[in-house]
């Protein structure tokens, strides 16, 4: 139920915020406005995937194995690609905040 309710919770903010960022016009936010978009897409993309994967994490003496609680019953293939999607799309986010500090630093060097 948690898991639902956050998903939920994080659908219904981002588009919040994808709405409110993409209908306003603002000359104080600028060029940022694309970054934080940038940001809420990759939260949503990040929650879809999140719910169709339900991703469980089995420790063992020498790693772990990374899995998918929805698809244990799914083909091999399928899973494969889920769970790599999941580890893309979940360090993109790492990515962006990247991008976000390299713009911050650029807005203050000006």
């Amino acid at each position: 139920i948690f898991t639902y309710g956050v998903f939920m919770l994080s659908l219904l903010t981002n588009f919040t915020f994808i709405f409110i960022s993409t209908t306003t016009i603002t000359d104080q936010i600028g060029r940022y406005r694309y970054l934080m978009i940038c940001f809420a897409v990759m939260d949503v993309i990040v929650s879809i995937i999140h719910i169709i994967v339900m991703p469980g994490i089995q420790l063992t003496s020498v790693g772990y194995i990374f899995f998918g609680y929805n698809l244990l019953d799914k083909p091999d293939i399928v899973c494969s690609w889920a769970v790599t999607l999941f580890v893309i799309f979940f360090y993109q986010t790492t990515v962006v905040l990247a991008f976000h500090y390299i713009y911050r630093y650029a807005v203050v060097c000006e």
